[in-house]
């Protein structure tokens, strides 16, 4: 079967990622002008339920059936009819979950009630993403991408169409099962059109076993990594009110959907990482520590422009809902923005952990890290209200960050930082008195601030060392 070349898969899943952004962007500004609070916060906990649902039923089984297949072609149909059938029993469980949810939380609320109830079933369609891993065994993106990209055009206009015909926006949450469930069936389609032999799944299907003992501890790193900044969403919701997590939505949604972007651009090091590890160690800390350079400068210019231009933001896209009164969330987006930039670093450490087979590290890492987001946002929601759950993700993101920084330095996984390391912070600095002088101009600040930060990430990228770096790992990539 004709396939892609690496190179153009990874164009198509940039693309495909930047195209997702802005149509994400566009939806949410929309919703959160139009939509009043509690079901904007609705519309935000049920797409969280296929997120979730998302990772729980992947926990890294994709990966380790990727890598089984590309070695034993033969193997194919045994490894996706397990892929499908632990899909199969997780999608019971927690559809199970949902509709208990609806009716012991949501008696009377009659519409919210009833999307959960049809939530649960959109649930056991995700299933249907089991045969996902031929998309990237055979590197064909375009099809799949280019019907997502539809769905998510669709489902902007039925928006549009349900709040101009007055309809309630709570059902514009049931759009959101519509549109996972029309885009995973079709996508579905898709991939078995991949398939050299049509799987046949069973109830209880034996090939499950081997798969998640190959991908336990990963899986539950990758999980836990990944929920923990899911909590926040969930603990509000059980602690305050839907008004409230309306707000919260509206920094949330402006932050979750960037989290992909490093994990997209970096795991591609991970095979040239195993083999400087295996062929030249010190190699493999001088790439790591170039790019945890670049990724710390980076961090420190998004968290100096998301402090100061929160507010901004927050007006261009809501108007005066978020950005003032007792609903505004502000105090929130800032403190999200300083989450942001430290999990951006956090694809760098993972990947050079596990190409030095320190994934049981990072399990027990992660592990307190969801344990610590936990704990705190019932403490902090309770005092600062829904903000507290954006600064319980930040304490836990700093939490984790240096735990992981540390152990790796203790056990000589990563290099001891360099004093020089402190001239990263230049350009934030810069940021920061630009943005300071340019305080009494919002809108210009907001523009200004905006092709500085951009500016100074193309800098940063184009220094002699990043340059190098990258040709050496162009060259390994080759070999």
């Amino acid at each position: 079967m004709k396939t892609q070349t690496a190179t153009k898969s990874q164009y198509i899943l940039l693309s495909a990622q930047a195209g997702r952004l802005l149509l994400s962007l566009v939806i949410t500004a929309f919703l959160g002008r139009w939509l009043a609070p509690d079901a904007f916060g609705f519309f935000a906990l049920i797409s969280l339920l296929f997120i979730l649902t998302n990772e729980i039923m992947d926990m890294g089984t994709n990966s380790i059936a990727c890598r089984q297949i590309s070695r034993t072609p033969s193997a194919e149909k045994k490894i996706l009819e397990g892929l499908y059938a632990w899909r199969r029993l997780i999608g019971f469980m927690l559809a199970a979950i949902t509709i208990f949810v609806g009716y012991t939380f949501y008696g009377g609320q009659t519409e919210q009630r009833w999307i959960l109830y049809a939530a649960s079933i959109g649930l056991l369609v995700v299933q249907l993403n089991a045969y996902n891993v031929l998309f990237t065994i055979r590197q064909q993106f375009g099809a799949t991408t280019l019907l997502n990209l539809g769905c998510q055009v669709a489902f902007l206009v039925a928006c549009v169409g349900l709040l101009n015909a007055k309809i309630s926006g709570f059902f514009i949450s049931l759009l959101v099962i519509v549109r996972e469930s029309v885009f995973i069936f079709f996508n579905y389609r898709l991939a078995l059109r991949l398939a050299s032999e049509r799987p046949q799944p069973k109830l209880f299907d034996p090939n499950i076993i081997p798969l998640l003992k190959n991908s336990l501890v990963f899986g539950l790193t990758a999980l836990m990594y990944n929920f923990y900044f899911h909590t926040g969403v969930l603990a509000v919701w059980a602690l305050s009110t839907e008004e409230e997590l309306g707000a919260l939505t509206a920094s949330y949604r402006l932050i979750f959907p960037l989290l992909g972007i490093m994990w997209v651009l970096l795991t591609p090091l991970t095979p040239i990482f195993n083999r400087c590890y295996i062929d030249d160690k010190p190699q493999l800390h001088r790439h790591f520590y170039t790019f945890f350079q670049f990724l710390i400068g980076i961090a420190a210019l998004l968290s100096v422009a998301g402090i100061y231009l929160a507010d901004n933001i927050l007006s261009l896209l809501y108007g005066n809902v978020y950005s003032s009164g007792p609903l505004s969330s502000v105090f929130a987006l800032q403190w999200f923005s300083v989450a942001f930039s430290f999990s951006i670093v956090t694809p760098l450490l993972v990947i050079t952990f596990i190409a030095q087979k320190a994934e049981k590290l990072l399990l027990w890492i992660s592990l307190t890290g969801l344990l610590a987001s936990i704990m705190l946002n019932f403490t902090l929601i309770s005092g600062f209200g829904f903000a507290g759950a954006a600064i319980a993700i930040t304490i836990t993101e700093l939490l984790v960050f240096i735990a992981t920084i540390a152990t790796g330095i203790f056990l000589k996984i990563l290099p001891v930082p360099r004093i020089q390391i402190i001239t990263t912070f230049l350009p934030a600095v810069l940021l920061f008195i630009i943005l300071y002088l340019l305080s009494s101009w919002p809108m210009l600040e907001l523009i200004i601030g905006t092709l500085a930060t951009l500016l100074f990430i193309i800098f940063m990228w184009n220094m002699p060392r990043m340059c190098n770096s990258r040709k050496e790992l162009n060259q390994d990539l080759q070999e």
